[in-house]
């Protein structure tokens, strides 16, 4: 039999490794697996399990494909519980920041954040670096953190 050789493009492989059987013999023979393998995308998924927020803003688990309606679930308890936290703080953020918002462009303009370090939750001074809960000034991320400090927990992901 004569053999022959054949162009085949990273690309290809991928399908051909994809699809199995004696094509993916073919791709593994021009590719490496870790090559043919990849990282999946949110497309390549398939099922999933975790947790969701229902419109009571309960949180409950679900199980189900990976597709364009529920693209909402965490993969954690934790992780959805942070979620609901955050969408909390971001209604509390502009009634202490009096409507102030963070210029991020800015690297000369000082915003006051409450950062975690670890276990421990810190009022910290930042010009450039983005944090989510982002203050006017020192004493109004000391409020902040002091009458909000279960729901910063929450969002910290933190016991």
């Amino acid at each position: 039999m004569e053999k022959r050789t054949i162009e085949l493009s990273l690309e290809v492989a991928k399908e051909w490794y994809k699809q199995g059987g004696q094509l993916k013999e073919v791709a593994l023979q021009a590719y490496q697996e870790e090559e043919l393998r990849g990282y999946p995308t949110w497309d390549d998924l398939g099922t999933i399990h975790g947790f969701y927020i229902g419109r009571d803003s309960s949180i409950a688990p679900c199980k189900g494909f990976a597709s364009c309606c529920n693209k909402n679930i965490f993969k954690t308890e934790k992780q959805a519980l942070s979620a609901l936290a955050m969408a909390q703080l971001s209604q509390l953020l502009p009634v202490y920041n009096e409507g102030w918002e963070p210029n991020w462009n800015d690297g000369g303009c000082e915003k006051f954040v409450i950062q975690r370090k670890g276990c421990a939750l810190m009022v910290d001074n930042w010009c450039s670096r983005y944090y989510f809960l982002a203050f006017k000034d020192y004493d109004t991320a000391q409020s902040f953190l002091e009458n909000n400090l279960d729901l910063i927990k929450q969002y910290y992901m933190l016991d």
